[in-house]
């Protein structure tokens, strides 16, 4: 199987997808030291944003830090999928655990768009890998 190695995130947010951090920014070489400092902004970004202009879009929440910002999103609009942070899987060199989520979120845009928006995650992968693809 071949798996696009490229470290860019530039593929997928060029397809639309949204990628932030829940601390925005942080100290020079204190990396979480603002944890928690722009929640106001994620919390007017979910229940105002989303909630009102993009309902049904899934949201995915990478890592602890992330999963403190479910509490902002209306589960009924929105379906959320939490992860372990693929850094946390990296550093303690395990396979990082998917759960399909990238699968699934991809059949919820299918059924509420159409094939042709869902999000090519990794680069072209032929009929015979996709099965194979943990995600």
């Amino acid at each position: 199987m071949k798996i696009n190695k490229d470290k860019s995130l530039v593929n997928i947010a060029k397809q639309g997808v949204l990628l932030g951090n829940r601390a925005l920014l942080c100290k020079l070489n204190k990396t979480g030291s603002l944890i928690g400092k722009f929640d106001f902004f994620w919390e007017y970004f979910f229940n105002n944003v989303i909630t009102s202009y993009f309902p049904g879009v899934p949201v995915v929440l990478l890592g602890k830090e992330a999963k403190e910002l479910k509490k902002y999103i209306f589960n009924l609009n929105n379906p959320v999928f939490e992860l372990l942070h693929p850094s946390f899987s990296a550093r303690n060199r395990m396979t990082w655990d998917t759960k399909k989520t990238f699968s699934k979120v991809n059949k919820m845009i299918e059924l509420n768009n159409g094939k042709e928006f869902c999000i090519d995650w990794n680069g072209k992968i032929s009929k015979i890998e996709e099965e194979t693809v943990p995600f």
